[in-house]
């Protein structure tokens, strides 16, 4: 999902030049108010997509790789919370591996505990590694 046309544009691009884009599904998504455990803020206009997502792999086992490298809000160092919640609504199932973005930020960091602690609560299995790169990386993999 990404809210910017430019950087959606750019991205869709690159992913061609790559072969990759059939490979990504990659989808234009304003930001709109959504509401979580945390507090309002603004997310993705995911829900629809992932419904569709819910009902394509209906009865089925899928192994998932999400990347989370936004929003960015230097005014919310939890924008990226939601991203776990709507997940584990729609694809609870399924094995999730999910990459965390720029984890050296600290905002970063207090979402994958906060992820963490989530599952915790759900009795979900989950493993976490901290991946080493340039803003850093957390993969937290669902069901595995």
């Amino acid at each position: 999902f990404e809210q910017n046309k430019e950087y959606f544009k750019q991205t869709e691009n690159n992913l061609n030049k790559q072969g990759l884009l059939k490979a990504v599904d990659l989808v234009y998504s304003p930001l709109v108010n959504i509401k979580n455990q945390e507090s309002d803020s603004l997310y993705y206009n995911c829900k629809a997509k992932l419904k569709h997502l819910a009902h394509v792999y209906e009865n089925r086992s899928a192994r998932i790789l999400v990347l989370v490298d936004g929003p960015y809000d230097p005014n919310n160092s939890k924008a990226r919370y939601p991203a776990l919640p709507l997940l584990l609504k729609y694809l609870p199932a399924h094995q999730l591996d999910i990459v965390l973005d720029d984890y050296n930020r600290e905002g970063e960091q207090e979402s994958a505990q906060k992820w963490c602690d989530l599952l915790d609560t759900r009795n979900i299995d989950f493993k976490k590694t901290i991946l080493p790169c340039e803003k850093g990386a957390c993969l937290i993999s669902i069901n595995p």
